[in-house]
């Protein structure tokens, strides 16, 4: 499988520098994480927009972790991941770096590194960041502040393989193919990328406008064909409790 990683200022923001020339105007809805155009045409946004939604999203998910709002803070490593572990050999994460991004406290980070990998964690809370290297290193783990999305803090890296968690499903949906095209920049051909993935994310009352966002195993599957191979899927035994049964573990590889 061969995908092209887009290049056109009309597909998300994978080349959001190149797209300052072709600005939109449109307004920013605080707080909602969204960009509205005033017309339906090409999504497009100028340079102002594109620095102040990323800062926007900075500040937010700092803000959270600095309020304690933090639902998603288990204090643990995710039950998936545990048993994806206990079902692989080393050699699948490849000889690289497992990037682990939203790694919120390093719980899961620890845990891959405590599988003796190589680990590299980044989030875009300050706070979250701070906490995580805070905490006794368990082997080669290490964490930065960072953008996963940004195309500047994606190059020359050296990774494998990417463990999802937390990131995809705390992004506005209309980002995720921005999400799909940074793993398909930052992996080499033939790196997995492995996740747990919420299929439906929310409890019996929640409010359901999110984050976080669930997705379908078509949705799934449709994100990331255009650069990668379903290598395989299946519903988790192990999960936090309440979580039984709502998340789906994916794995994936990287087209050559």
């Amino acid at each position: 499988m061969q995908g092209q990683l887009p290049a056109s200022p009309d597909v998300g923001f994978v080349n959001f520098k190149d797209r300052c020339s072709h600005g939109q105007s449109g307004q920013w809805i605080s707080g909602a994480d969204e960009w509205i155009q005033p017309k339906r045409e090409p999504f497009r946004l100028s340079c102002i927009a594109n620095s102040y939604r990323y800062r926007s999203a900075m500040t937010d998910w700092e803000a959270r972790y600095q309020a304690g709002d933090m639902p998603w803070e288990k204090g643990s490593a995710a039950p998936p991941l545990l048993e994806l572990l206990e079902k692989t050999e080393r050699a699948f994460w490849g000889n690289g770096a497992v990037l682990v991004p939203g790694c919120g406290f390093g719980h899961d980070a620890r845990a891959l590194a405590a599988a003796g990998l190589q680990v590299q964690g980044v989030d875009l809370s300050p706070t979250a960041v701070a906490r995580a290297k805070a905490f006794m290193p368990v082997g080669k783990e290490t964490y930065e502040l960072g953008n996963f999305l940004d195309p500047d803090w994606q190059s020359e890296r050296d990774i494998s393989s990417i463990w999802e968690h937390t990131c995809l499903c705390a992004i506005n949906p209309s980002q995720r193919p921005d999400y799909a095209a940074a793993a398909a920049r930052i992996l080499p051909p033939g790196g997995i990328l492995a996740g747990v993935f919420f299929l439906n994310p929310f409890d019996p009352g929640e409010d359901r406008t999110g984050p976080p966002f669930g997705a379908t195993l078509e949705e799934l599957e449709s994100l990331f064909s255009p650069w990668f191979e379903k290598v395989d899927g299946w519903v988790p035994q192990q999960a936090y409790p309440g979580r039984e049964s709502r998340e789906w573990i994916g794995i994936f590889r990287r087209g050559f």
